[in-house]
């Protein structure tokens, strides 16, 4: 009858409409992006960090949360032009799915920084009191890497699924396809970096220097 055709062709438009919603958010969030992964430089830079372990899903945001107010101190820093390039950080180390428990994942996560002006004194004062808050300091060495980035978009949460899901298993197949996971030395795990900048997931494969990038204390969780 009528009615029903009537009520059938809303149902169609409104399925149609959402599709095309759906299709221009995943559009929009980079779903449909291609792949261009290269190798470039990641350069020199100074960082402070945190240790974590727990959920990627759960743990990881709260985390850095924390994180980002206590950047608060370097962004005051950055407007004196004493120190730049002040930018959030991750080292992931775990695949959740390849693991037991996915309340096991482990990552290094924090801030890095060039410095610009800070003499001696100054320095030791803020690894002090970065020291004082639980974060540790150390040195990343310009090393080459495979790179690729992702424009963070709103609700974050769904960009960085996207990103991760396209990254992680492209950058690994290149890694395994050019040798350079034969090249750890015993006892030195893989960790991928991302940084955190101008509204962007950068994200690095290492190609070198491989100890500098495993802060990570906690042991290699149980896989499946």
């Amino acid at each position: 009858n009528l009615f029903a055709k009537n009520n059938m062709g809303r149902f169609f438009n409104f399925l149609f409409t959402t599709s095309l919603g759906a299709a221009g958010y995943l559009y929009y969030a980079g779903a449909f992006k291609s792949m261009n992964i290269h190798t470039t430089s990641l350069g020199y830079r100074e960082a402070f960090y945190r240790p974590f372990q727990g959920s990627f899903e759960k743990d990881i945001y709260p985390a850095f949360h924390a994180v980002m107010k206590d950047m608060k101190q370097l962004e005051e820093k950055q407007k004196s032009d004493k120190i730049e390039n002040v930018n959030s950080f991750g080292i992931y180390y775990d695949n959740p799915d390849d693991l037991k428990d996915r309340a096991k994942c482990r990552a290094d996560i924090g801030f890095t920084f060039n410095n610009k002006g800070l003499d001696d004194a100054a320095r030791e004062e803020l690894k002090k009191s970065y020291e004082e808050k639980g974060y540790q300091y150390t040195t990343f060495k310009t090393t080459d890497a495979l790179h690729e980035n992702f424009a963070i978009k709103y609700p974050m949460w769904v960009s960085f699924w996207i990103a991760s899901y396209k990254w992680y298993p492209a950058a690994k197949k290149r890694l395994f396809e050019n040798g350079t996971l034969a090249k750890l030395s015993k006892g030195v795990e893989y960790g991928f970096i991302e940084v955190y900048e101008n509204g962007n997931i950068e994200f690095y494969g290492p190609l070198e220097h491989f100890e500098d990038f495993h802060l990570t204390k906690f042991p290699t969780p149980e896989r499946k």
